[in-house]
Protein backbone atom coordinates (compact mmCIF):
# COMPACT_ATOMS: atom_id res chain seq x y z
CA UNK A 1 0.00 0.00 0.00
CA UNK A 2 1.16 3.53 -0.72
CA UNK A 3 2.11 5.17 2.55
CA UNK A 4 3.44 8.55 1.49
CA UNK A 5 1.97 11.95 0.72
CA UNK A 6 2.98 14.38 -1.99
CA UNK A 7 2.85 18.10 -1.36
CA UNK A 8 4.77 21.10 -0.07
CA UNK A 9 7.55 20.80 2.53
CA UNK A 10 7.27 23.09 5.56
CA UNK A 11 11.08 23.44 5.80
CA UNK A 12 12.30 24.09 2.24
CA UNK A 13 8.88 25.26 0.89
CA UNK A 14 9.40 23.20 -2.28
CA UNK A 15 6.25 21.83 -3.89
CA UNK A 16 5.79 18.35 -5.34
CA UNK A 17 7.86 16.61 -2.63
CA UNK A 18 7.42 13.17 -1.05
CA UNK A 19 6.52 14.05 2.53
CA UNK A 20 6.88 12.68 6.02
CA UNK A 21 4.11 13.86 8.34
CA UNK A 22 5.03 14.96 11.86
CA UNK A 23 2.62 14.82 14.81
CA UNK A 24 2.70 16.19 18.35
CA UNK A 25 2.31 14.01 21.44
CA UNK A 26 -1.51 14.25 21.20
CA UNK A 27 -1.55 12.93 17.64
CA UNK A 28 -2.30 16.25 15.92
CA UNK A 29 -0.56 16.92 12.62
CA UNK A 30 1.89 19.81 13.01
CA UNK A 31 4.05 19.91 9.88
CA UNK A 32 5.41 18.08 6.83
CA UNK A 33 9.04 17.55 5.86
CA UNK A 34 10.76 15.96 2.88
CA UNK A 35 10.84 12.18 3.37
CA UNK A 36 14.54 11.77 2.57
CA UNK A 37 15.72 15.30 3.43
CA UNK A 38 15.26 18.57 1.59
CA UNK A 39 18.49 18.23 -0.42
CA UNK A 40 17.89 14.64 -1.51
CA UNK A 41 16.64 13.82 -5.00
CA UNK A 42 14.78 10.88 -3.45
CA UNK A 43 12.28 13.36 -1.99
CA UNK A 44 11.45 14.75 -5.44
CA UNK A 45 8.10 13.33 -6.51
CA UNK A 46 8.91 13.95 -10.19
CA UNK A 47 11.16 10.89 -10.09
CA UNK A 48 8.14 8.62 -9.66
CA UNK A 49 7.21 6.64 -12.75
CA UNK A 50 5.11 8.00 -15.54
CA UNK A 51 3.44 5.79 -18.06
CA UNK A 52 1.48 3.86 -15.46
CA UNK A 53 -2.17 3.03 -15.68
CA UNK A 54 -4.53 2.37 -12.80
CA UNK A 55 -7.48 0.03 -12.49
CA UNK A 56 -10.12 0.56 -9.81
CA UNK A 57 -10.95 -2.62 -7.90
CA UNK A 58 -13.33 -1.14 -5.34
CA UNK A 59 -14.91 2.27 -4.94
CA UNK A 60 -17.01 3.15 -1.90
CA UNK A 61 -18.41 6.47 -0.72
CA UNK A 62 -17.77 6.72 3.03
CA UNK A 63 -19.49 10.02 3.83
CA UNK A 64 -21.33 12.87 2.15
CA UNK A 65 -21.68 16.41 3.41
CA UNK A 66 -23.16 19.58 1.97
CA UNK A 67 -20.00 20.42 0.01
CA UNK A 68 -17.85 17.32 -0.23
CA UNK A 69 -17.73 13.55 -0.02
CA UNK A 70 -15.12 11.09 1.18
CA UNK A 71 -14.33 8.02 -0.93
CA UNK A 72 -12.38 4.84 -0.19
CA UNK A 73 -10.68 3.57 -3.35
CA UNK A 74 -8.79 0.32 -3.84
CA UNK A 75 -6.67 0.26 -7.01
CA UNK A 76 -3.97 -1.72 -8.75
CA UNK A 77 -1.35 -0.10 -10.97
CA UNK A 78 0.12 -1.48 -14.21
CA UNK A 79 3.03 -2.99 -12.24
CA UNK A 80 0.62 -5.08 -10.13
CA UNK A 81 0.96 -3.00 -6.95
CA UNK A 82 -2.33 -2.85 -5.03
CA UNK A 83 -3.02 0.15 -2.80
CA UNK A 84 -5.88 2.01 -1.20
CA UNK A 85 -6.57 5.71 -0.80
CA UNK A 86 -9.13 7.94 0.77
CA UNK A 87 -10.08 10.79 -1.55
CA UNK A 88 -12.06 13.90 -0.70
CA UNK A 89 -14.08 15.12 -3.68
CA UNK A 90 -17.06 17.39 -4.27
CA UNK A 91 -20.40 15.94 -3.17
CA UNK A 92 -21.66 15.98 -6.76
CA UNK A 93 -19.00 13.43 -7.80
CA UNK A 94 -20.45 10.21 -9.17
CA UNK A 95 -18.72 6.83 -8.88
CA UNK A 96 -18.37 6.68 -12.67
CA UNK A 97 -16.70 10.10 -12.96
CA UNK A 98 -14.27 9.36 -10.10
CA UNK A 99 -13.37 5.98 -11.62
CA UNK A 100 -12.76 7.68 -14.98
CA UNK A 101 -10.57 10.35 -13.32
CA UNK A 102 -8.47 7.67 -11.59
CA UNK A 103 -8.07 5.60 -14.73
CA UNK A 104 -6.96 8.71 -16.69
CA UNK A 105 -3.97 9.21 -14.35
CA UNK A 106 -0.53 8.16 -15.63
CA UNK A 107 1.50 8.61 -12.42
CA UNK A 108 1.15 8.61 -8.66
CA UNK A 109 1.62 12.38 -8.74
CA UNK A 110 -1.48 12.83 -10.89
CA UNK A 111 -3.34 10.42 -8.65
CA UNK A 112 -2.44 12.41 -5.54
CA UNK A 113 -3.74 15.60 -7.18
CA UNK A 114 -7.25 14.10 -7.23
CA UNK A 115 -7.42 14.78 -3.48
CA UNK A 116 -9.28 18.07 -3.06
CA UNK A 117 -8.51 20.48 -0.26
CA UNK A 118 -11.84 22.11 0.57
CA UNK A 119 -11.83 25.05 2.96
CA UNK A 120 -15.03 25.75 4.84
CA UNK A 121 -16.02 29.33 5.66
Amino acid sequence: MANFDIGSCDFCYEDNRILKRHYDKWGDHILDSCMHGCDSQLSDANRLSRGLWFSVLELKRLEVSYIDSLWHVICVDSQGKQFDRRLRRFNSESPESLKRAIEDCTSYIELSKLQLSIHYD
